[in-house]
């Protein structure tokens, strides 16, 4: 009947479309290039191709709107598994193209949705922000490379992977016309740790003149996403640190939504060159490569084997005990000691205050990448949560849990004038 479907159809329809990115990509991680490769395919299914960069480290989406990287995923080589790092589809689509937003907010109006890779968002000279959803031509270049041409011809970009590398390389060239360029970049290392962690584990990587981006670093993997803008045949752009949604090197326990942006962290440049060059560094690495539940980080600070699960050396894996001091080292790791030496004295306590209310209060140090839990009982035996499991993070030394004796007790023969507590440090 002619009846055109309502705007909230149109944008759940869009979202759903990119479950066939995902399984192109999940084709590519199960069997990735031995050399890098450049193809034009219509991978979200809305009837326009689609401009994808691999090789075996990187799986790179651009589209002709904007001439910009839509979503980009790292693979680890030793594991094969794979992490997203730029682009965000799950969440605030805004509409059914590939539309980003084009201006800041303003008046309580959310104009910024969206930030991607390589976004052309202001344009000096012309003084305008029309090339950021503007229509570019593109054509394929050497090698693995796209060319993305503006509509007015005033924007060249060639974007590159060569064929073991982890990175995008840039190549701008300006007409005249433009004075000074602004391209933003929204970085999103390890999307699904940012969805179900928040930003508890990301650090900034410091700008460095050279290069500045931002890191995921778990115990299990280390996702980095980085712009390299001067040095070794990059130049002519400058990192503009107060072009950011917040302070650099503060970051919220919580998934956040800034600019109508969750879980994206932007990083901007700016060039008045009429050629510059910049680079996109995806890598992800194992944090464990030996799979043994044993940081790699943390093997190599006391003189453990990241290579040996235990299997060759009993003493590298998780329940070797080279100090002989009765703790295995995932123990020692967990609670923070030192596994080449007897500290058993060290091991952390869980203390206990009376408060005048009635009230326990119980503290405890505590360390980023683990997970605390308290539980109570009456009798030894039952046992019952006490609150949330709590995930600190790395500026979090210790935490607190009050018991105001509400809680019923688990078990139904009790010693009504008792309550025992214990607290249990597992891995997340």
């Amino acid at each position: 009947d002619f009846n055109t479907l309502a705007d909230f159809s149109k944008q759940a329809q869009s979202q759903m479309r990119y479950a066939a990115i995902y399984a192109a990509v999940e084709t590519w991680a199960q069997s990735p290039p031995s050399s890098a490769v450049a193809e034009a395919v219509d991978l979200d299914l809305d009837g326009a191709d689609e401009y994808v960069l691999k090789n075996a480290n990187v799986f790179a989406l651009f589209e002709s709107t904007g001439g910009r990287l839509t979503a980009a995923w790292a693979r680890e080589a030793t594991s094969g598994e794979v992490f997203q790092v730029v682009g965000n589809f799950l969440s605030y689509s805004g509409t059914e193209t590939e539309f980003e937003g084009d201006s800041n907010n303003t008046g309580g109006t959310i104009n910024a949705r969206r930030t991607s890779g390589f976004k052309d968002w202001f344009a000096a000279g012309p003084n305008s922000n029309a090339y950021v959803n503007d229509t570019y031509q593109v054509t394929a270049g050497p090698a693995a490379s796209w060319v993305f041409v503006s509509s007015d011809g005033l924007i060249e970009k060639t974007i590159s992977l060569a064929d073991s590398a982890k990175q995008l390389q840039a190549d701008y060239v300006l007409d005249p016309a433009i004075t000074k360029l602004f391209v933003r970049f929204g970085l999103t290392p390890d999307l699904q740790s940012l969805i179900h962690k928040g930003q508890r584990d990301l650090s900034d990587t410091l700008d460095t003149g050279a290069s500045v981006g931002v890191e995921n670093r778990t115990a299990t993997e280390r996702i980095s996403t980085v712009i390299r803008y001067s040095g070794d045949g990059f130049g002519g752009s400058t990192y503009q640190s107060a072009a950011s949604d917040r302070t650099p090197g503060v970051f919220d326990v919580d998934t956040i939504n800034m600019r109508n942006q969750a879980q994206t962290t932007q990083v901007e440049l700016e060039s008045t060159a009429q050629s510059f060059s910049l680079a996109l560094e995806l890598v992800a690495e194992c944090g464990d490569c030996d799979n043994d539940l044993l940081p790699g980080d943390w093997e190599d600070l006391y003189g453990l084997d990241d290579d040996d699960d235990g299997s060759t050396n009993p003493d590298n894996g998780p329940d070797g005990d080279p100090d002989k001091d009765g703790m295995s080292n995932l123990t020692e790791y967990l609670v923070g000691l030192n596994p080449q030496v007897v500290d058993v004295h060290l091991f952390p306590k869980l203390n206990i205050q009376m408060l005048g209310d009635g009230n326990a209060k119980l503290d405890f140090p505590a360390m980023p990448d683990r997970r605390y839990k308290i539980e109570w009982s009456t009798n030894l035996k039952d046992w019952s949560r006490l609150g949330p499991d709590m995930l600190p993070d790395a500026m979090t030394p210790a935490l607190e849990v009050t018991d105001d004796g509400t809680l019923e007790p688990p078990n139904a023969s009790k010693d009504a004038n008792a309550r025992y507590y214990q607290l249990l440090i597992q891995l997340p």
